[in-house]
């Protein structure tokens, strides 16, 4: 039996009278009669019994305090709507505008068979940790910040010494990495046996233990903190300056290129501690995916959803509708599949291995593994523009565009899967296949041809044209124009917006150029030539 689940770790607000606090000097001596207690793990977390104490806390310290924010707890919940066959899996197909089962799709398999992986890539899973299962493939050197030990096993214990597991960090990396071809369960987007295929297990809601009472019947059982969060993504990036970090083993395994977030809270904005995380994973070249959250509510009183720099993820039906439980609005980027998906849950939980789950946990893996496929083929991480501009329309219903201003949005539209590699490959293709040509104007194409013998025929031109020809036609790499410049003056040369030859008439033999990619949401930096 399968059973549906709706996925997205945590939703609730932030636990009372528990702070983050930074010191203006790492070493200062606080005054902390009214601190109920001391996070033993980690330094900056104070909790108090009351508002009473925060006040008077930060009345002793204000000249020795940088910042004071608060902590925000997260947890897994889910619940059981209906049943499916896990393999009813469309949204690896080929998106379809005029087939109504293929509006919701993402061109997965497509993409599959046209890359070629040459790099090793790494998605960080930041959940519940991991669960054995023969059908995923861990990368196990992860770290668990909940209770900041090297056991990233998604495991529990309750009052009575019985073993029990969550099982949302599994389903979530299965979307992401189950392994294919093994005849036995689902499929991932990638397949977590292959040697260029790592996940990694970071444990930021394990923190069942802490329940009053727990027993291993009850559900909804991990939760964890958004400071622990912050703190691994320092971790995984290497980041050495956080002084919780000093007595953690450095990350030593293979480099991290995407970091999945199916997880969050509500709160009015972004706290700095977190935030400033996200910027230095960023800065490092590290692409940053968040499930907007299952409340049917505005994604913006989310986090980590509205920070800035990371690509949230709003979900969609089979049918490319709006997925009934996503939250939406102007903070969701793209949206994927996120109706009845298959995937992993340990079989200690429920008794079963296979399920269909629902909700913004399990669309954001389909865009970081989307991502990290890209990144296999071509060793770049696609930049939000292009994230945002490989996608499917809202066939369904338009007004879920974000571009039109509507409320209930869902971001610019759902994600293509072999839209993103091709328009990745463009920033690297183009700039090292782009070759220079001289030829007669017979040789091009009927309207350049015609187009050009005039132009030719007017300034008294005879001869040989010379041109440069793209590896592929603008719509093959889903473009909207290519400008060239001379290298080294800066000015613009020419610009194509159709096809895959664009004429030099004023080209002398040592002249040398530079490009631009212009993409539906945004254009890429100047890019030289490798050999043109």
């Amino acid at each position: 039996m399968l059973y549906s689940l709706i996925l997205f770790a945590s939703v609730l607000n932030e636990a009372p009278h528990r702070y983050v606090v930074s010191y203006l000097d790492d070493g200062a001596k606080v005054q902390a009669q009214s601190v109920a207690r001391k996070d033993a793990l980690n330094e900056r977390i104070l909790e108090f019994k009351t508002k009473e104490d925060v006040s008077s806390f930060l009345q002793n310290n204000e000249h020795r305090i940088l910042s004071f924010e608060p902590d925000y707890r997260i947890t897994s919940f889910g619940q059981w709507p209906d049943s499916r066959d896990s393999e009813f899996q469309p949204y690896f197909e080929d998106f379809e505008a005029d087939n109504r089962e293929r509006r919701g799709a993402m061109s997965i398999n497509s993409a599959l068979a046209e890359a070629k992986p040459k790099h090793a890539v790494t998605i960080a899973v930041f959940d519940t940790g991991h669960y054995f299962n023969p059908d995923i493939e861990w990368y196990l050197e992860g770290y668990d910040f909940t209770q900041m030990n090297s056991d990233t096993e998604d495991r529990f214990q309750d009052s009575f010494g019985k073993t029990c597991y969550d099982g949302h960090g599994t389903s979530v990396a299965s979307v992401a990495g189950a392994i294919r071809g093994n005849n036995i369960g689902v499929k991932g987007v990638l397949s977590s046996d292959s040697e260029l295929v790592n996940l990694l297990p970071i444990r930021v809601t394990g923190r069942a233990d802490e329940a009053e009472e727990f027993e291993c019947t009850d559900f909804n059982v991990a939760f964890g903190w958004m400071s622990d969060v912050a703190l691994g993504i320092h971790w995984v990036i290497g980041d050495k300056s956080v002084p919780e970090l000093r007595s953690v083993p450095p990350y030593k395994g293979e480099p991290v290129q995407v970091i999945n977030l199916s997880l969050g809270s509500y709160a009015e904005s972004c706290p700095a501690y977190l935030q400033q995380a996200i910027d230095s994973a960023i800065a490092q070249g590290v692409s940053v995916v968040a499930a907007a959250g299952n409340d049917s509510d505005s994604a913006s009183n989310f986090i980590p959803a509205s920070c800035d720099g990371v690509i949230t993820v709003g979900s969609t039906t089979l049918h490319g509708e709006r997925e009934r439980h996503t939250n939406f609005g102007p903070a969701v980027n793209v949206s994927a599949e996120g109706d009845a998906v298959a995937a992993l849950i340990p079989e200690a939980m429920f008794g079963y291995d296979y399920y269909v789950g629902n909700g913004t946990s399990l669309a954001a893996p389909f865009v970081s593994a989307s991502i990290a496929l890209a990144y296999q083929y071509t060793g770049l991480i696609p930049p939000n523009y292009i994230i945002e501009s490989a996608v499917n329309p809202f066939i369904q219903d338009p007004l879920m565009n974000c571009e039109h201003g509507s409320h209930d949005c869902l971001g610019t539209g759902i994600l293509d899967s072999k839209k993103l590699l091709r328009m990745t490959k463009a920033l690297t293709e183009i700039p090292n296949k782009t070759v220079l040509n001289v030829s007669s104007a017979a040789t091009l194409p009927c309207p350049q041809r015609v187009r050009h013998e005039e132009r030719n025929r007017v300034l008294g031109i005879a001869g040989e044209m010379t041109f440069v020809e793209l590896p592929e036609a603008l719509d093959y790499y889903g473009l909207k124009s290519v400008t060239l410049f001379d290298k080294s003056s800066g000015i613009k040369v020419g610009e194509l917006s159709t096809g895959s030859i664009l004429m030099l008439p004023d080209h002398r033999k040592g002249k040398q150029y530079s490009l631009k990619l212009c993409f539906e949401r945004g254009c890429s930096d100047v890019l030289e030539f490798a050999e043109l």
